[in-house]
């Protein structure tokens, strides 16, 4: 076989592998998805209950509590309670996943109705064997016609 041949096969086998992990991967985060989309949704309505840490303390990576904790974390928390209790998620979408030695992490980014707005929600979740915990939310304001206007990240 000649060589452009060969380069061309070569090729071949490694889109198809490419298209293959992708695919495979795709499907691992709608899986993701499908198991801790009810533990977002837990733990956003007991953190808007009173917007206090210690009442989802247990479900918080160490490095969230530690950001949450601090003077900057607690100006967020303050400007998200005035958001009142959350509601309900629509339109959830998986963003970033990743599955590695350190547990599988995925970002769930989904509009959040709350008593007082609508908002866009992106809450960064990390599974590992027999435990999930939060990593990160990140809060944004939403325009009339449902775009993003502002970054309030606490991760």
């Amino acid at each position: 076989m000649s060589f452009p041949k060969k380069l061309l096969v070569w090729t071949a086998i490694i889109i198809v592998i490419f298209i293959g992990a992708n695919f495979y991967i795709s499907q691992q985060a709608d899986v993701f998805k499908e198991k801790h989309q009810a533990f977002v949704h837990s733990f956003m309505q007991d953190l808007s209950t009173s917007w206090r840490l210690d009442d989802v303390k247990a479900r918080l990576s160490a490095d969230f509590l530690e950001m949450a904790t601090s003077e900057e974390g607690q100006a967020y928390l303050t400007k998200f309670s005035t958001l009142g209790r959350f509601l309900n998620m629509q339109e959830v979408e998986m963003g970033k996943y990743f599955s590695g030695f350190d547990g599988t992490k995925g970002e769930f980014i989904f509009k959040a109705q709350f008593e007082r707005a609508l908002v866009l929600a992106k809450v960064t979740v990390n599974e590992r064997p027999g435990d999930i915990k939060v990593l990160g939310i990140t809060i944004n304001s939403l325009d009339a016609e449902g775009y993003q206007t502002e970054f309030k990240p606490i991760n």
